[in-house]
């Protein structure tokens, strides 16, 4: 003879027991903290991006909720694909016993900050490892902030018809029209990711500064 277990009564029951539960199907969680969040076109390995992964968990779950004890992640490992990259401090694989008992050593992160050389949009991979061998991707892009052609403020602003107050205007430089922040700027300080201030007191892309 065979039972058909109401859905409401397996609801309840995973709910009382959810450590059981996520013992045989949860997995770890990957997750990137990035900034910045982009560089600039050009940017010849100028521009430091951080990367943590201690948002990352060894048993994923929501804020509050149970989690099983004695669940660790024992490795990240960091891949960037898409461009040419170097490594300014940290470490592309990081590795932690479990359970980890070293205050010094067991951070629950692998930071890692890198250079980037600019040609390309790079993807960012996270992978992290718990103790039983399961794992979890994460990948994020470092996006390009490249210099935007303009035939006139329309183009910078397409929401200005909505209302919308617009930040950049189409500006003549020697290298053509493009878009820029419409307010003036007494050093680079003043200026927007990628831009910097050009003898006239505007913000210029650096791809069009001399």
């Amino acid at each position: 003879m065979k039972f058909r277990v109401p859905s409401l009564f397996i609801c309840a029951c995973l709910l009382v027991h959810q450590g059981c539960f996520a013992e045989r199907t949860e997995h770890p969680l990957a997750a990137i903290a990035m900034n910045p969040s982009a560089v600039c076109v050009g940017d010849d390995f100028t521009t430091q991006v951080d990367l943590r992964a201690d948002g990352s968990q060894a048993k994923a779950h929501l804020p509050g909720s149970y989690v099983a004890e004695g669940h660790c992640v024992t490795r990240y490992a960091w891949s960037i694909t898409g461009s040419p990259y170097e490594i300014s401090s940290g470490a592309l694989v990081c590795e932690f016993p479990c359970p980890c008992d070293d205050a010094e050593t067991c951070v629950e992160d692998c930071p890692l900050t890198i250079t980037l050389e600019g040609s390309h949009t790079a993807t960012v991979t996270l992978k992290v490892e718990n103790e039983r061998g399961e794992i979890d991707l994460a990948t994020v892009p470092v996006a390009l902030v490249a210099a935007q052609p303009c035939d006139g403020d329309a183009d910078c602003c397409p929401d200005a018809a909505s209302g919308v107050e617009c930040q950049e205007v189409c500006e003549d430089t020697p290298s053509g029209t493009f878009c820029a922040p419409v307010t003036a700027c007494a050093s680079d300080a003043d200026c927007p990711l990628c831009f910097g201030c050009h003898a006239e007191g505007r913000c210029w892309h650096t791809e069009l500064l001399p």
